[in-house]
């Protein structure tokens, strides 16, 4: 299946728009201590490498597959044309797998929202076309496989081919299956990931479609798989006489008889609880949250009046640090969705005080089914942060700024007892301790190694004697 065909269908003018307009395709973020990491290039990094490592895999699995298939074409003396289609699928498979790695690493504007949802949608596309292709060596493959084993087992001469071309059958309605949820798990994608209103959006949408069409697929295939199971248990019970006396005399009965009731019970929780889970993902608002505009423009300043600007100057900002964290901070989730507290992510030092905030990038403040989106972005979106965060204070004061979001306070420097930057604290990384007068305490860390020198030189500016310099 050649990807610019299914492109073309959709995604490929896309990709053409986005070329004209990135000279940086194909910079992947392998550094996490890159201040200018963003959360598209993160998603962009992760899938590239998932695309890479497939190759080598399948390098392997593929020259492993043919080697057993001449081996059994061999020993069964047969002809050799399986071999050779196998061997000529082999091929065009890896040239698909090669194929996706290139594209989604070259897939150009990332940081915008448009180009973070075809880093989504063309990967589902490519899982597909790596199943279809892989799907010949492996019918082959076990093809050879059973018939193998049927012949050359003493005792299984008798099976009729039937029976192993029945088999066969089974792996490829298997196949079909896993098939047809792919592509309507990709055709879904293509059509609601573009109505997300930024990149955390994205994520919800594309795991509401996938707990949706897991749950589906648990429910079609689930009873079918019990039913089988009594089929089977039935038939053993039919085929030894006695054997409910058997079991009974032994105290067996009972226990297969609570295994089965605790079996058939989890068919029907699973379901309710996966339907619990897509009803509090979905209860997620993430309409809070924009996303920045990477790089950021140079006319993209807001057009604010000349007595605005001087209310929102008037308060001196010393440092401005992004993608800072408390170490004291902790997530919370149940059912897949749940909060982090204490997200804050960026400290802004004035001439009078401390000011924290939770920038609005990303999700922060919110874990969704296991994504904690503010350590995410603190990591690997600070550029998101640092481009949002300024995007703000150019249109807001910082009052304003602590005033639009609960998780957001200030310190004033006479609440503070003393402020002690240590060299090397949490994982390993220099950290702020903030004390106050109340006793409280917090901490924080962060990844750019540029924010130790520039604190070292303003905390005593700002506090004098209570800074302490580790």
């Amino acid at each position: 299946m050649d990807p610019n065909k299914i492109l073309s269908a959709g995604n490929k003018d896309i990709m053409d728009k986005n070329k004209k307009s990135d000279k940086q395709s194909g910079k992947l973020q392998w550094n996490p201590l890159d201040s200018n990491n963003t959360v598209g290039g993160l998603v962009k990094t992760a899938y590239s490498l998932e695309a890479g490592s497939s190759i080598v895999g399948q390098i392997i699995w593929q020259s492993f597959y043919i080697f057993l298939v001449i081996y059994f074409s061999a020993q069964l003396k047969i002809t050799p044309i399986l071999a050779i289609v196998a061997a000529i699928c082999a091929g065009i498979s890896l040239w698909i797998y090669y194929r996706s790695y290139k594209v989604i690493r070259t897939l150009p504007n990332e940081n915008s929202l448009e180009g973070f949802q075809n880093i989504f949608i063309l990967r589902e596309l490519y899982k597909i076309q790596k199943s279809i292709a892989d799907s010949p060596t492996s019918l082959i493959f076990w093809y050879l496989l059973i018939l193998y084993f049927v012949q050359k087992s003493p005792g299984f001469e008798f099976v009729p081919h039937s029976v192993i071309i029945f088999l066969i059958l089974i792996f490829a309605g298997n196949f079909l299956v896993d098939q047809t949820f792919g592509i309507i798990r990709y055709l879904q994608y293509k059509r609601h990931l573009p109505e997300a209103k930024n990149k955390a959006h994205v994520t919800q949408i594309a795991k509401l479609i996938d707990e949706k069409i897991g749950l589906v697929g648990y429910l079609i295939t689930m009873p079918i798989f019990f039913a089988l199971a009594l089929l089977v248990a039935r038939n053993i019970a039919n085929g030894v006489p006695g054997l409910a006396t058997i079991l009974a005399s032994t105290g067996s009965l009972t226990t297969i008889v609570i295994a089965i009731i605790v079996f058939a019970s989890t068919l029907v929780i699973m379901p309710v609880l996966s339907m619990v889970i897509i009803r509090r993902i979905n209860s997620i608002d993430f309409s809070q949250f924009s996303d920045p505009v990477i790089p950021v423009a140079v006319d993209s300043s807001p057009v604010i009046s000349k007595e605005r600007r001087q209310i929102i100057d008037s308060e001196e900002r010393l440092v401005s640090l992004y993608g800072i964290w408390n170490t004291h901070s902790y997530s919370v989730e149940v059912l897949g969705k749940g909060q982090r507290y204490d997200p804050e992510n960026t400290l802004i030092i004035t001439p009078h005080r401390l000011v924290f905030l939770k920038v609005p990038v990303f999700g922060a403040g919110v874990s969704m089914d296991g994504i904690d989106y503010t350590t995410e972005a603190n990591i690997w979106g600070r550029a998101d942060i640092r481009a949002k965060a300024e995007e703000l204070v150019q249109s807001h004061t910082l009052d304003e700024l602590v005033e639009r979001d609960k998780d957001n306070f200030v310190l004033t420097y006479d609440k503070i007892k003393e402020a002690k930057l240590i060299k090397k604290g949490f994982i390993n990384v220099p950290r702020l301790e903030v004390h106050s007068i109340d006793g409280r305490s917090r901490a924080y860390c962060w990844l750019d190694k540029t924010y130790r020198g520039i604190l070292e030189s303003t905390l005593p500016k700002v506090l004098g004697d209570r800074a302490i310099i580790d």
